[in-house]
């Protein structure tokens, strides 16, 4: 790529050094080497797919060690922008159902913070993660249990709180 940039082969190399890095865990490297391929070479064959791994990069990204909102959001960005820009591209499917995944991830974050929340009958806190399902993710399969979760707290609103477990004290 330093020798002969526009060669025949630069835009391969560099498809070449984003995979490398990719194939290493260096994400946020490889996103950079995905992307130099796009600015560098758009008249490539290979733009289409480095766009498409720029976004799969990202959503790799976002499951290393813990899971990383920010990353999850941008590559559902990336994905999306990849799906308008190419969408006749074959990748196009894999990039919607990433898209599906991605958010189902999302809904099951906000649904696990809502049952912590619910369990330690914080109920207010946990109507907001049950709503913010039930608002963001109508698509995902924990949204209709969030919103029957979040229907039931609505509906106690108000009445005191039943103790979990009762005591007897025995004498």
């Amino acid at each position: 790529v330093k020798n002969a940039p526009y060669d025949t082969y630069g835009d391969q190399a560099q498809f070449q050094i984003a995979e490398l890095y990719k194939s290493q865990g260096e994400y946020e490297e490889s996103q950079k080497a995905y992307q130099a391929l796009v600015d560098d070479y758009p008249n490539s064959e290979l733009v289409a797919k480095a766009r498409y791994q720029i976004a799969y990069s990202s959503m790799l990204a976002s499951k290393k060690s813990q899971y990383d909102e920010k990353r999850a959001e941008r590559a559902i960005e990336e994905f999306e922008g990849f799906k308008n820009n190419f969408p006749a591209n074959e990748q196009a499917v894999e990039a919607e159902e990433s898209i599906k995944a991605l958010r189902e991830k999302k809904a099951s974050v906000n649904f696990d913070i809502a049952s912590f929340y619910d369990k330690q009958q914080k109920y207010e806190s946990a109507k907001v993660y049950y709503q913010e399902v039930v608002k963001n993710y109508p698509e995902t399969a924990l949204a209709a249990r969030a919103k029957v979760r979040a229907e039931e707290i609505i509906k106690n609103e108000g009445q005191p709180a039943q103790p979990k477990h009762k005591k007897f004290i025995l004498w």
